[in-house]
């Protein structure tokens, strides 16, 4: 790690990959530092094979986010898991 960067980009999503390589791929070349919450997910074996990919679901690699009731699902009030990993 440096002591400074030209850009920190909070959250490995979607969106903050694709704004970490948009910076870093600037023609001045500046210095970008990708943060992401998660640990070391990439060594586990739920993340190595795409057949495993169930088994992250509500563990250690997992948010455990979840929707409000949803009124208009069956059965009426339905919660819904909302997947987001803590890793790269």
């Amino acid at each position: 790690l440096k002591p400074r960067y030209d850009f920190i980009v909070i959250g490995s999503g979607s969106s903050g990959c694709a704004v970490a390589q948009r910076l870093a791929s600037a023609p001045w070349a500046p210095s970008v530092l990708l943060v992401e919450a998660g640990g070391e997910a990439q060594r586990s074996g739920k993340t190595q094979q795409a057949r495993q990919a169930f088994s992250c679901w509500q563990s250690e690699i997992d948010w455990g986010f979840r929707s409000t009731p949803q009124q208009h699902l069956l059965p009426k009030g339905r919660v819904l898991d909302l997947e987001r990993g803590k890793t790269l």
